[in-house]
């Protein structure tokens, strides 16, 4: 049989087989994808010199995608009415597990971006409802609501006060949340100061009056510190004195959180402290401080936004 024509059979039954491959994806590909998030607090605090990342989790009913194919992303922001950040996508990762959301199987993706921005100078941004805008080479334009976006960029931090304590109180009847915390504030300086205001570096968290107390205390229950909590108020002034070297420690009730409506619990928190040393102001910024990780969390409670886009 001549060289020629074993060859133009080769030829034709690989067309053959590639033909069927590419059938058989059209057909075995949905139309359409879902997709979906776990609404969150996303909380970032640096200082200007700093390059920021986020990793967003989002929820895809399909392994395989345009919407999970780093590859097709033109363009990525975080908007809000407040404003919006560029992003810059790194990698896309997905877990082992998966989560159902209307008995339906969604995958959990991992969107680790680079935060397109460069303060030059002090520069906050807090979005009460954040989401996740991204357009695709296949002109899909997706908006995807994710929670919270709190960020907060800061070119010096003084040295005259420290921490000695953080301690979470996170226990409300049967509610688990970051409802408060105590924290030991000690006077590093030579002279008394004045704490005038502390601003908490999260959308989500405003503080109400303190409780000072002679000594740390071991119960996360809000009603061990707090029995009026649910009329708590928030306070935006303070007027705390703390003589040289003294250490001085507080609870602090968060007043919020009863109006706190994202699946996941607040679990952190970065600190702005504006106190007066000596007649002039100065800022003690603590940034992002773990106060507890939620081990599991019941999504059956919320209910979960799914988007549908085409998926072409």
């Amino acid at each position: 049989m001549p060289k020629r024509f074993i060859k133009s059979i080769y030829f034709s039954l690989a067309a053959i087989f590639l033909a069927l491959l590419v059938g058989a994806f059209f057909i075995s590909r949905p139309s359409e994808i879902h997709v979906s998030a776990y609404t969150k607090p996303y909380s970032i605090n640096s200082m200007l010199n700093v390059k920021d990342s986020v990793d967003i989790i989002i929820l895809i009913d399909e392994a395989e995608s345009f919407y999970s194919d780093k590859t097709q992303i033109v363009s990525a922001y975080i908007k809000g009415d407040e404003g919006e950040l560029k992003l810059n996508i790194k990698e896309i990762m997905i877990e082992n597990d998966s989560v159902l959301i209307n008995d339906e199987k969604f995958y959990v993706f991992h969107y680790y971006f680079d935060i397109d921005f460069k303060a030059l100078d002090h520069f906050e941004l807090f979005i009460k409802d954040a989401y996740l805008e991204i357009e695709f080479l296949n002109d899909v334009k997706s908006k995807i609501h994710i929670g919270s976006f709190s960020y907060f960029k800061y070119s010096k931090s003084s040295n005259d006060i420290m921490f000695s304590l953080l301690k979470v109180i996170n226990t409300y009847d049967d509610e688990t949340n970051l409802f408060g915390f105590q924290i030991g504030i000690r006077n590093l300086s030579n002279t008394k100061i004045t704490i005038k205001s502390i601003n908490l570096l999260d959308v989500n968290a405003k503080l109400g009056s303190p409780l000072k107390l002679d000594n740390a205390m071991e119960s996360k229950k809000v009603r061990d510190y707090f029995d009026n909590y649910n009329d708590l108020d928030n306070v935006l002034e303070f007027d705390l004195s703390i003589d040289s070297l003294e250490n001085v420690i507080y609870a602090f009730p968060l007043v919020n959180m009863n109006d706190y409506n994202l699946m996941y619990p607040l679990e952190r928190l970065g600190f702005n402290i504006t106190y007066i040393l000596n007649n002039m102001e100065y800022n003690y910024v603590f940034e992002n401080f773990l106060f507890y990780s939620s081990s599991e969390i019941d999504f059956s409670k919320h209910i979960f936004d799914v988007y549908t886009y085409d998926n072409n």
